[in-house]
């Protein structure tokens, strides 16, 4: 009587097993210094230092043979986007207190934070939310007008 409906709901649980399984080993690597948020905070410090070869060694096959076109100014221009600083900086790692990754980049002048979210997986795809956080600009103090 149950046959293909009971078949189906253990299928899905199975998938649902499984994935949840492999979020839980992912999570794992990550609190042990591997997986994917250990690698995007890799390629941070890599572009924060601007360092060309770092930098190429976290990206896909495809990706790295159209970086490798790239000339070394539009290399450069490509990492200062990740970590929205102009010049190379000095990177540090260190961790929230749920234990997730945070980034710092510090120049002469300014200091850039990119904090890695907890990790979501979905059709074997994993979704690592990332923020940058700018220090506040400050403001320019206008001269005032005497009447």
């Amino acid at each position: 009587m149950c046959g293909a409906i009971c078949s189906r709901v253990r299928l899905l649980a199975g998938i649902q097993f499984q994935a949840q399984r492999k979020l839980r080993e992912s999570a794992k690597r990550d609190h042990e210094g591997g997986g994917p948020n250990a690698t995007l905070k890799a390629v941070l410090s890599a572009a924060c230092s601007q360092n060309q070869s770092e930098f190429g060694r976290f990206l896909t096959a495809r990706s790295m043979e159209a970086f490798s076109r790239m000339t070394p100014q539009a290399r450069i221009a490509l990492m200062k986007r990740f970590v929205l600083l102009n010049e190379p900086g000095k990177p540090t790692a260190s961790a929230n207190p749920a234990g997730r990754p945070i980034v710092r980049c510090q120049t002469p002048d300014v200091t850039t934070e990119m904090q890695i979210g907890g990790a979501d997986l979905r059709d074997n795809v994993r979704f690592s939310p990332w923020i940058s956080v700018m220090p506040p600009i400050p403001q320019v103090l206008m001269p005032t007008r005497s009447l």
